[in-house]
């Protein structure tokens, strides 16, 4: 029974700790949402586009966060306050259609002052 106890008290904190969304994104603990919203230089959103985010003090690192675009081109990131990098990972075709768009500018600095931030970043058709 001590077993039990312990192995519950080592599993739940850790099952419950946990936080994802529909996305597939690795969201930092924070109650400070940054929206980015893909568009095509048309207006229309542009969903299956991973979105990464970089702290701006350390971007040549791996991206502190990353989202997928649904089919409102909106991805949702849960950030601390502070600045960051947001861009694409286009180096896969397959989380950016680099062979359909091009975006111009390699990443985009953001500054995530309030609970709620958004941004649109527009790709332009090749």
């Amino acid at each position: 029974m001590k077993r039990v106890f312990l192995l519950l008290a080592f599993l739940v904190p850790l099952i419950c700790g946990c936080t994802s969304d529909n996305t597939g994104s690795e969201q930092l603990q924070s109650n400070n949402t940054l929206q980015v919203i893909v568009l095509s230089s048309g207006g229309s959103p542009i969903s299956g586009v991973e979105v990464d985010v970089w702290s701006a003090d350390n971007a040549n690192s791996a991206p502190q966060a990353y989202a997928t675009t649904g089919a409102d081109g909106i991805a949702l990131f849960n950030m601390p306050l502070g600045d960051v990098l947001i861009g694409f990972n286009s180096f896969s075709e397959e989380t950016f259609p680099s062979s359909i768009y091009e975006f111009s500018s390699y990443r985009t600095p953001v500054s995530i002052e309030s609970d709620f931030t958004a941004v649109n970043l527009t790709l332009t058709p090749k």
